[in-house]
């Protein structure tokens, strides 16, 4: 698996994290899938995602909002990139329209095959096991308007993700009670950082702290 998780913030400020996305793509101009968590979003936050990958190097841009109809032939193009990207929003809405059309096993198999997978904060929970991360705390937590109640996701990593993560008491608490009880691990990154995975290998940025059966790992 190759795959990038952003922590959140401006697009512009995660520079690093695209310079990565694109080694991980093996082609001097990779093409990148753009799928928005809904299309009002997506029809703003598209352009500065665009223009954010040109201070790193020439790519190529497919927009792909999977709210509306999908045609085959979009979802041929779509998946034929050597990129996917996931971009923030409501986890639960999101998950709701890529079941809709059918796009979790499309997007499984993809990951499998070698595409590199990618998500900013709502986009990056999706390619972990469950969306239950979205779910809380209280105070910083996605509202579930759809009322799906299945939350499983993508699974293409064995691991939790916890975006937009501020390193303070109640956080550590809410979140090391978390993996406690799912026995997996939990990586938590803030805006501007992220995680890396390369095969095997895994490269964090920024401040993240991993949490793994109720204990807390700084890094």
């Amino acid at each position: 698996m190759r795959a990038v998780f952003y922590g959140g913030g401006y697009y512009e400020d995660n520079v690093d994290l695209h310079r990565e996305l694109v080694r991980l793509s093996e082609t001097k101009k990779p093409r990148i899938t753009y799928i928005p968590s809904a299309s009002d979003y997506g029809m703003v936050d598209f352009p500065d995602f665009v223009n954010s990958f040109r201070k790193v190097g020439k790519c190529s841009f497919l927009y792909f909002p999977v709210d509306r109809t999908v045609t085959p032939r979009l979802m041929r193009e779509a998946m034929a990139s050597e990129v996917i990207f996931l971009s923030g929003g409501n986890t639960y809405g999101f998950l709701r329209d890529l079941r809709r059309q059918k796009l979790i096993t499309a997007l499984r198999d993809r990951a499998k095959n070698g595409t590199v997978m990618s998500g900013l904060s709502a986009g990056g929970i999706l390619l972990t096991p469950s969306i239950q991360t979205a779910s809380f705390p209280s105070w910083d937590r996605d509202e579930n308007h759809v009322k799906i109640k299945r939350l499983d996701a993508l699974g293409i990593c064995n691991f939790d993700f916890f975006p937009h993560y501020s390193n303070s008491e109640r956080y550590r608490k809410e979140l090391s009670g978390y993996s406690k009880k799912s026995g997996r691990t939990l990586i938590a990154t803030p805006d501007g950082g992220g995680l890396v995975v390369d095969e095997d290998k895994m490269s964090l940025y920024g401040r993240c702290t991993r949490f793994h059966k109720g204990h807390v790992i700084k890094v």
